[in-house]
C-alpha cells in the first residue's frame, strides 16, 4: 500500500513539475539536422538568477513553450533562462553537434546526467574562444549519445543582448558541410573586401588624396564591424580577449561612419556653397563620436543599430545634397547607399521571420557592403577621371596660350635679327658710294634689294626651306665679299643626299654665324682668309658646319672688350632654338668649337648646327601657312 501511494505521489509530482512532457527529439541515420523548437522544449525563467543547479534539476516548474511564439528569446535580459529537452539516438553513430545560431550569447552552459554525476560544459561570448568544443564562430557542444539511449539536456542562457535561445542539432558530416559553405562565403566576402581595401590604399599612397585615406579607414572599420557582428573576429583575431567583443562593434561602426562622413565631405565638396553643409557634417561626426561612451554604457544593441542606421542615412542625405550642388557625374555614389539599404532591409526581414531564410538574406548585408565598396570605388574613379578631364582641358588651353606666346616670341626674335642684318648691308653700300665706286654700289644695291625682298617674304616664317636659306646666304656672302674687296674666300658644300627643297631649317639661322665669322674671325686676321659652309645629312638630321680660319674666339673677345662692343645675334639665335625645341618637341643644338694647331695657337672657329626640322609634320606645317 505504501509503495502504491509513493508511485501516485511521484506521478502527481511529475505532472505538477513538468506538466505534459514535450516530444523527444529523435535522430537516426537520415537525420542531418533538427531544430530544437517549441514542441521539443520546456523552459524556465530564473527571475533573480539565484537558482542552484540542484534546484533546476529537481524542483523548478519548467513550462511547455507556447506554440504561438515565433522564437524563444531572452525577452528580459536581466533574467537567466533555462531550457530542457530530451534526445533519443536511433542511429549507430552517436556524435552530433548542438549549435546556437546567435554567436553573441554571453553565457551558454549545457548540463546532463551521466550515471550518478552531472556533466557540465560551458561556452559563450564572455569566455575565451579556445575553451569551445568546436573551433567555430557559433557556440556549440559535442553530443555523445549511445545508440538507443535517451538523454535529457538542460541549457542555461545569460546574455546582455537579445538572442534566440533555440539550438539546432546537426550530424557531424552536416556540420562540416555547413561550415565549409559558410566559411567559403565569408572568405569570398573578406577576399573581395581585401582587394578593394588594398586598391584604395595603393591609390592613397600614389595619389596622396585625403579622400582615399578616409575611404580606406571607412572600409577597414566596416570589415571590423562585420567580423565582430558575425563572430569571425572573436574566432581569428582576439580569441583570448572576449571583453573586446562588447565594444569593438560599437566603436568600429562609430569610427567607420565618421570616416564615411569625412570622405563625403572631401569627395563631394567642390565649391563654397558646400561649406555650410560641411559644418553640419562635422557637427554630426562629433555627435556620433560622443555617443560611443553612452552606447557602451547602455550595452543595448538596438540603440547602437538605430544610431548607426540614422547616421548612415544622414551621410546619405548630406551626400545627396552635396552631390546635387557639386553636379558630380557619378551615379554610383548614390547607388552605393541604395544597395546598402537593400542589404539592411533583407537582413531585418529575415531576422523578423517575415521572409524565409536563404543565402541572400543571411549574407545579404555582406553582399551589400561589398557592392557598396565597389560602387563608391567606381564613383571615385569617375571623380578622378572627371578631374583629370578638367585638368587636361585646362592644360590644353594653357598650352594653347603658351604656344601662341612662344610663336609671338619667336617671331619677335626673328624680326629683331632682320633689321640687324639689313643695317649692316646698308652700311656696306654706303662705304661703296663714299669710295666713288658707283658700278659696285649699283650692283650691291640690286643684290641688296633682292635680299630685302626675300627677308620681307620670310619675315613671318619660323622656318624656311634650305633652298631659300642658301639663296639668301649666297646673296649675303657676295655682298660682303664685294664690300671687303674680295679679301676672303668662301665655299658652300652640300651633301648630295640633302634635298634642299624639302629640308626645313629655322630661318636666318646660318647667316648670323657666317657674319660673325667674317667680321670677328676673318676681318682682324692678316693673310689668307677662308670660310667654309658644309651641309650634311645623317638620317633625318641636318648638320650645318660653319668653319673659318680666323683669329679665334679668345682673341676676338679681347678685341670686343677693348672696343666696348657686344653682339646680340648669337644670344637671339640660341633663344630661338630653345623655343623651337620646346614648341615642336625636337632636339636641335648649336656647338661652337675653338680650333688650335699643334703648338696650341688658335687657327679658327667651327660652328656645328644640328637640327631635325626636316620631319613631315613641320614640312606640312610650313606649306599650310
Amino acid at each position: 500500500m505504501k509503495r502504491f501511494l509513493g508511485l501516485i505521489i511521484i506521478f502527481i509530482s511529475s505532472i505538477t513539475l513538468f506538466g505534459k512532457g514535450p516530444v523527444v527529439v529523435r535522430i537516426d541515420s537520415s537525420t542531418k539536422y533538427v531544430y530544437v523548437v517549441r514542441e521539443y522544449v520546456s523552459y524556465y525563467e530564473d527571475v533573480n538568477s539565484d537558482k542552484t543547479l540542484d534546484e533546476i534539476f529537481t524542483s523548478v516548474p519548467f513550462k511547455k513553450m507556447n506554440d504561438s511564439e515565433v522564437d524563444f528569446t531572452n525577452r528580459n535580459k536581466s533574467y537567466t533562462y533555462w531550457i530542457r529537452f530530451s534526445v533519443k539516438n536511433e542511429n549507430s553513430g552517436g556524435l552530433y553537434r548542438l549549435e546556437m545560431f546567435d554567436h553573441n550569447i554571453d553565457e551558454v552552459s549545457l548540463y546532463y546526467k551521466d550515471k550518478d554525476s552531472i556533466i557540465a560544459k560551458h561556452s559563450g561570448y564572455s569566455l575565451q574562444f579556445n575553451n569551445r568544443d568546436f573551433y567555430h564562430k557559433n557556440i556549440g557542444f559535442l553530443l555523445e549519445i549511445p545508440k538507443g539511449d535517451t538523454i535529457t539536456y538542460l541549457m542555461r542562457f545569460k546574455s546582455k543582448s537579445l538572442n534566440v535561445l533555440e539550438p539546432v542539432i546537426r550530424s557531424i558530416p552536416e556540420f562540416y558541410h555547413y561550415s565549409i559553405v559558410e566559411y567559403t562565403l565569408l572568405g569570398f566576402f573578406y577576399g573581395v573586401s581585401f582587394i578593394i581595401v588594398l586598391y584604395n590604399l595603393v591609390c592613397f599612397l600614389i595619389l596622396r588624396k585625403t579622400q582615399y585615406f578616409f575611404y580606406f579607414m571607412y572600409m577597414i572599420c566596416m570589415v571590423l564591424f562585420i567580423m565582430s557582428s558575425n563572430g569571425t573576429g572573436f574566432q581569428f583575431f582576439w580569441p583570448d580577449s572576449p571583453q573586446i567583443n562588447y565594444w569593438i562593434e560599437i566603436i568600429s561602426s562609430a569610427i567607420g561612419i565618421s570616416f564615411l562622413l569625412l570622405f563625403i565631405n572631401f569627395f563631394l565638396s567642390q565649391d563654397k556653397s558646400a561649406k555650410k553643409t560641411s559644418s553640419w557634417l562635422l557637427f554630426v561626426i562629433v555627435l556620433n563620436l560622443c555617443s560611443v561612451p553612452f552606447q557602451i554604457w547602455q550595452e543595448t544593441q538596438t540603440i547602437h543599430l538605430v544610431i548607426a542606421i540614422v547616421l548612415i542615412h544622414v551621410a546619405f542625405g548630406i551626400g545627396f545634397m552635396m552631390y546635387r550642388k557639386s553636379k558630380h557625374k557619378s551615379i554610383f555614389f548614390m547607388l552605393s547607399f541604395v544597395i546598402l539599404d537593400i542589404g539592411f532591409v533583407l537582413s531585418w526581414l529575415e531576422q523578423l521571420s517575415v521572409i524565409e531564410s536563404s543565402v541572400f538574406t543571411v549574407y545579404g548585408l555582406y553582399i551589400a557592403i561589398n557592392l557598396q565598396f565597389i560602387s563608391i570605388s567606381i564613383s571615385m574613379i569617375q571623380g578622378v577621371k572627371q578631374l583629370g578631364d578638367e585638368k587636361s582641358k585646362a592644360m590644353e588651353e594653357l598650352l594653347s596660350t603658351v604656344d601662341k606666346n612662344q610663336m609671338m616670341r619667336i617671331l619677335a626674335l626673328k624680326k629683331q635679327m632682320s633689321p640687324h642684318f639689313i643695317f649692316n648691308s646698308l652700311n656696306s653700300i654706303l662705304q661703296r658710294i663714299m669710295s666713288g665706286n658707283k658700278d659696285d654700289a649699283s650692283e650691291y644695291l640690286v643684290k641688296l634689294s633682292k635680299l630685302i625682298r626675300k627677308t620681307l617674304e620670310q619675315s613671318d616664317a619660323l622656318y624656311v626651306t634650305l633652298t631659300d636659306e642658301l639663296e639668301s646666304l649666297k646673296i649675303y656672302l657676295s655682298l660682303e665679299a664685294m664690300r671687303l674687296g674680295q679679301t676672303f674666300q668662301y665655299s658652300i658644300e652640300i651633301d648630295p643626299k640633302v634635298n634642299t627643297d624639302t629640308a626645313l631649317i629655322p630661318s636666318f639661322i646660318i647667316q648670323p654665324f657666317v657674319e660673325n665669322s667674317i667680321w670677328h674671325g676673318l676681318m682682324p686676321k692678316m693673310g689668307e682668309k677662308n670660310l667654309w659652309v658644309k651641309i650634311e645629312k645623317n638620317g633625318f638630321d641636318l648638320t650645318i658646319i660653319i668653319e673659318d680660319n680666323g683669329i679665334g674666339r679668345a682673341k676676338s673677345a679681347l678685341q670686343k672688350k677693348q672696343h666696348g662692343s657686344t653682339s646680340q645675334g648669337m644670344n637671339l639665335i640660341m633663344e630661338r632654338i630653345e623655343l623651337l625645341n620646346l614648341k615642336y618637341q625636337v632636339d636641335s643644338s648649336i656647338e661652337v668649337l675653338d680650333l688650335y694647331d699643334a703648338e696650341n695657337v688658335a687657327t679658327g672657329t667651327k660652328v656645328i648646327i644640328k637640327t631635325n626640322f626636316t620631319n613631315e609634320q613641320l614640312f606640312n606645317s610650313h606649306h599650310s601657312r
